[in-house]
């Protein structure tokens, strides 16, 4: 046990949530037992990856899990652990679930409390942050949100690749080339194209969708950079 400080609980699916949260958040809070805190709530975090991948996600383990993320995103929007967060990598713990292609609740609740964690980090105008986030290819993770998750994930997903285009080493890394850049537009004449992004195939024929304005933002933005990765 460290002294000055209570020793953070150990993990045990049957404990009482509210209690080990309790105590989580008092061992953060302790530079004495914040590491030890940290340890443990990696370990409820990558305790969900092998049920993850063998498609055997419980409610309870997904709101333990979920709750330890959210202890996380504390430490990723506070200006004093935020370069700390980084620095230990601890954003690539919750990539897995980022880039699963599942919309079921399950899949999608992970999902969603794994982009406030990054889009804690991407709001904030810091080179290093957008730096660390490309090295980390965040930008197929987001796509991949785009592309599977529902409305709140998606948005989210579209507000980190929107941060990270606002810095010069962000749309460098999207549009190295001019070429990209046009080819990634498409270059449409008429408005065919862009009905094309909103349409589904139902029955052999296309039916216009009409989403919310701030999803077809997405959507276009969605298309450019898929078509920016692929070249």
């Amino acid at each position: 046990m460290v002294s000055g400080g209570a020793a953070p609980p150990s993990f045990d699916p049957s404990h009482n949530d509210t209690a080990v949260i309790t105590r989580l958040i008092r061992g953060l809070h302790s530079e004495e037992t914040r590491e030890q805190s940290l340890d443990l709530l990696c370990k409820v975090i990558t305790s969900a990856y092998r049920p993850l991948l063998s498609d055997s996600l419980k409610e309870r383990a997904v709101t333990q899990v979920c709750n330890a993320i959210a202890l996380l995103q504390s430490l990723a929007s506070h200006p004093d652990t935020k370069m700390p967060f980084i620095r230990a990598t601890l954003p690539v713990y919750l990539y897995p679930f980022l880039n699963t292609m599942s919309s079921e609740r399950n899949y999608e609740c992970l999902r969603l409390t794994s982009l406030g964690v990054i889009g804690s980090l991407a709001k904030v105008d810091d080179p290093e942050v957008i730096e660390y986030l490309l090295s980390t290819q965040i930008f197929p993770s987001c796509l991949r949100c785009m592309d599977f998750g529902r409305t709140l994930s998606k948005t989210v997903a579209t507000f980190i690749i929107y941060r990270i285009l606002l810095n010069e080493e962000g749309l460098k890394y999207c549009f190295t080339l001019a070429e990209r850049y046009l080819s990634a537009l498409g270059k449409p004449k008429d408005t065919t194209t862009i009905v094309k992004l909103h349409s589904v195939e139902v029955d052999g024929l296309q039916i216009c969708q009409y989403p919310s304005s701030k999803l077809q933002k997405l959507h276009v933005l969605h298309r450019v950079l898929v078509k920016s990765q692929a070249e």
